[in-house]
């Protein structure tokens, strides 16, 4: 018999990186107090140390629980150096992030369009798919406390609630 409801022991589950994070951040700001009340300086020390690292990671927590989709979905991602792949019971593609040209986030899918035209649709809740938002920090004009992808000129989001990174609106690359 559990004694937590279903959709609470749900919650708990999705949040609990950014609730333990959370937690860290908010000890290290009580060492900080403390430190600062007493003029300890290593417990300020340890105070900030632990605030900041507690509330990066925290951040970092939130915006991937934003990007993953609660409800299950078929298929495993699979990213590998420069390269992602998806395996879903129908098939599967992989695309080099060099070959990337666009990112699309829908309400459902992950879209990635390589530059000769192959498009891959990755289901927001496969196995694997929270390893996505980190493997894309390596693509020029990216980044992860971005929640608005559009990086266009254009303030306008497209009307059906996609969300697009594509290279025409990146820095051009070293080589």
């Amino acid at each position: 018999m559990s004694f937590v409801r279903p959709e609470v022991g749900t919650f708990l589950k999705r949040w609990s990186e950014a609730i333990v994070w959370g937690l860290l951040t908010l000890l290290g700001l009580h060492a900080l107090w403390l430190g600062l009340s007493e003029m300890a300086w290593v417990l300020i020390l340890v105070g900030a140390t632990l605030t900041t690292l507690g509330a990066a990671y925290t951040v970092g927590a939130v915006l991937r629980i934003r990007l993953a989709d609660p409800v299950p979905a078929e298929g495993v991602v699979q990213v590998d150096e420069a390269r992602v792949a998806y395996f879903g019971p129908l098939g599967g593609a992989f695309i080099d992030m060099d070959d990337l040209n666009r990112v699309e986030i829908t309400d459902r899918f992950w879209r990635l369009t390589a530059s000769d035209g192959t498009q891959l649709n990755i289901p927001r809740g496969a196995s694997g798919v929270d390893a996505l938002p980190d493997a894309f920090t390596a693509l020029p004009g990216y980044s992860i406390a971005s929640s608005d992808w559009q990086r266009s000129e254009e303030p306008t989001v497209p009307a059906d609630n996609v969300r697009t990174l594509t290279r025409d609106t990146m820095p051009d690359r070293p080589n």
